[in-house]
């Protein structure tokens, strides 16, 4: 296990929990400016439970080891939290949806555009 040393105190949980959750805030500055993550917490009275941390672009963490017996239980009390995604997903798509998309994008910058010339011939004080 680990400790999770941070601006508002510490938290107990497992080790591969505590090393993804700073590799994790480690990508933040490129990506996102903050999330919320739900990690299970060892509790001082040896409960776990959820807490949720906010982490951010500039969140300083800082792991140790914790002494004491090993916990052959870890994973299955620490379970890895779903870390939201970091920039952009690709998602895997047929040829034929991409050409339906792609024709739907079409179709709406059409409007767009047209929707833009009609209100620059509205203008009275346009500039011919």
């Amino acid at each position: 296990m680990k400790r999770v040393t941070h601006a508002g105190g510490s938290i107990v949980t497992g080790s591969a929990v505590a090393d993804a959750l700073l590799d994790y805030a480690t990508q933040m500055d490129r990506w996102a400016k903050s999330v919320a993550v739900d990690i299970a917490v060892l509790e001082d009275d040896g409960t776990v439970n959820v807490h949720t941390i906010l982490l951010g672009s500039a969140s300083v963490l800082v792991t140790s080891e914790i002494d004491g017996p090993v916990d052959i239980a870890e994973e299955s009390r620490f379970p890895m939290p779903v870390f939201p995604a970091l920039g952009a997903v690709a998602v895997p798509m047929s040829q034929t949806e991409a050409d339906t998309s792609a024709e739907k994008l079409s179709h709406v910058i059409d409007s767009i555009e047209a929707d833009h010339e009609s209100a620059e011939g509205d203008d009275p004080h346009r500039q011919p």
